[in-house]
Protein backbone atom coordinates (compact mmCIF):
# COMPACT_ATOMS: atom_id res chain seq x y z
CA UNK A 1 0.00 0.00 0.00
CA UNK A 2 2.57 2.31 0.88
CA UNK A 3 4.69 1.17 -2.23
CA UNK A 4 1.60 2.63 -4.26
CA UNK A 5 0.82 5.83 -2.65
CA UNK A 6 4.17 6.45 -2.95
CA UNK A 7 4.11 5.49 -6.97
CA UNK A 8 0.93 7.33 -7.21
CA UNK A 9 2.61 10.53 -6.02
CA UNK A 10 5.84 10.29 -8.10
CA UNK A 11 3.83 9.61 -11.15
CA UNK A 12 1.91 13.11 -9.60
CA UNK A 13 5.23 14.60 -9.14
CA UNK A 14 6.29 13.87 -12.70
CA UNK A 15 2.93 15.10 -14.49
CA UNK A 16 2.87 18.31 -12.49
CA UNK A 17 6.66 19.34 -13.34
CA UNK A 18 5.98 18.33 -17.31
CA UNK A 19 2.88 20.56 -16.53
CA UNK A 20 5.34 23.56 -15.16
CA UNK A 21 7.91 22.66 -18.07
CA UNK A 22 5.29 23.11 -20.79
CA UNK A 23 3.77 26.63 -19.52
CA UNK A 24 7.58 27.55 -18.80
CA UNK A 25 8.00 27.20 -22.64
CA UNK A 26 4.86 28.80 -23.66
CA UNK A 27 5.75 31.57 -21.62
CA UNK A 28 9.33 31.94 -22.62
CA UNK A 29 7.57 31.74 -26.92
CA UNK A 30 5.42 34.28 -25.76
CA UNK A 31 8.49 36.88 -24.56
CA UNK A 32 10.26 35.83 -27.69
CA UNK A 33 7.30 37.02 -29.98
CA UNK A 34 6.84 40.04 -28.20
CA UNK A 35 10.85 40.33 -28.30
CA UNK A 36 10.93 39.54 -31.92
CA UNK A 37 8.27 42.25 -32.82
CA UNK A 38 10.23 44.56 -31.02
CA UNK A 39 13.33 44.30 -32.78
CA UNK A 40 11.31 44.43 -36.09
CA UNK A 41 10.02 47.57 -35.08
CA UNK A 42 13.75 48.77 -33.99
CA UNK A 43 14.77 47.84 -37.47
CA UNK A 44 11.43 49.32 -39.69
CA UNK A 45 12.83 52.46 -37.95
CA UNK A 46 16.11 52.12 -38.54
CA UNK A 47 16.04 51.68 -42.08
CA UNK A 48 12.96 54.74 -42.11
CA UNK A 49 16.21 57.34 -40.67
CA UNK A 50 18.89 55.72 -43.07
CA UNK A 51 16.23 55.99 -45.53
CA UNK A 52 15.22 59.87 -44.89
CA UNK A 53 19.95 60.52 -44.93
CA UNK A 54 20.38 59.93 -48.84
CA UNK A 55 20.48 61.78 -51.41
CA UNK A 56 17.54 60.53 -53.12
CA UNK A 57 15.77 61.63 -49.97
CA UNK A 58 17.21 64.94 -49.64
CA UNK A 59 16.38 65.90 -53.41
CA UNK A 60 12.83 64.96 -53.02
CA UNK A 61 12.53 67.17 -49.90
CA UNK A 62 14.34 69.85 -51.79
CA UNK A 63 11.72 69.00 -55.12
CA UNK A 64 8.33 69.38 -52.73
CA UNK A 65 9.83 72.39 -51.13
CA UNK A 66 9.98 74.31 -54.87
CA UNK A 67 6.75 73.00 -55.37
CA UNK A 68 4.80 74.12 -52.85
CA UNK A 69 6.46 77.71 -52.99
CA UNK A 70 6.72 78.23 -56.65
CA UNK A 71 3.49 79.79 -58.42
CA UNK A 72 3.45 77.49 -61.20
CA UNK A 73 3.72 74.61 -59.17
CA UNK A 74 7.07 73.94 -61.04
CA UNK A 75 9.73 71.79 -59.27
CA UNK A 76 12.65 73.70 -61.45
CA UNK A 77 13.43 77.32 -61.57
CA UNK A 78 15.77 79.33 -64.55
CA UNK A 79 18.13 80.85 -62.28
CA UNK A 80 20.37 80.94 -65.30
CA UNK A 81 18.42 83.72 -66.73
CA UNK A 82 18.52 82.09 -70.33
CA UNK A 83 14.55 81.38 -70.23
CA UNK A 84 12.22 83.52 -72.49
CA UNK A 85 12.79 85.94 -70.33
CA UNK A 86 14.62 87.28 -67.02
CA UNK A 87 12.27 86.71 -64.14
CA UNK A 88 12.07 87.95 -60.75
CA UNK A 89 12.10 86.15 -58.41
CA UNK A 90 9.13 87.18 -56.45
CA UNK A 91 7.34 86.59 -59.43
CA UNK A 92 7.45 83.08 -59.64
CA UNK A 93 7.38 81.59 -55.72
CA UNK A 94 5.14 82.38 -53.10
CA UNK A 95 6.94 83.39 -50.72
CA UNK A 96 6.59 86.40 -47.88
CA UNK A 97 9.36 88.91 -49.21
CA UNK A 98 10.27 91.90 -47.86
CA UNK A 99 7.10 94.28 -49.37
CA UNK A 100 4.70 91.94 -47.33
CA UNK A 101 2.55 94.39 -44.77
CA UNK A 102 3.50 97.51 -46.74
CA UNK A 103 -0.04 98.37 -48.04
CA UNK A 104 1.08 97.64 -51.71
CA UNK A 105 1.59 94.81 -54.18
CA UNK A 106 5.38 94.59 -55.80
CA UNK A 107 3.76 91.40 -57.68
CA UNK A 108 2.11 90.99 -61.64
CA UNK A 109 -1.49 89.57 -60.16
CA UNK A 110 -3.24 90.42 -56.90
CA UNK A 111 -4.02 86.57 -56.57
CA UNK A 112 0.10 85.78 -56.50
CA UNK A 113 -0.76 88.14 -52.87
CA UNK A 114 -3.38 86.35 -51.99
CA UNK A 115 -1.97 83.21 -52.56
CA UNK A 116 0.89 85.15 -50.16
CA UNK A 117 -1.47 85.98 -47.65
CA UNK A 118 -3.34 82.73 -47.69
CA UNK A 119 -0.03 80.86 -46.68
CA UNK A 120 0.88 83.57 -43.69
CA UNK A 121 -2.66 83.14 -42.54
CA UNK A 122 -2.36 79.03 -42.55
CA UNK A 123 0.89 78.67 -41.31
CA UNK A 124 0.99 77.59 -37.73
CA UNK A 125 2.12 79.22 -35.19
Amino acid sequence: AAARNQEKRMVADVKRKEQAVAERILENDEYAQVQEEIERQHRAYEKKFQDSLGRHASEERNRQILITKTTDKVDLIDTTGRGVRPFEPSQVTTIRDHSFGLGHNPRKSGKLLDDVIDMVRDKPE
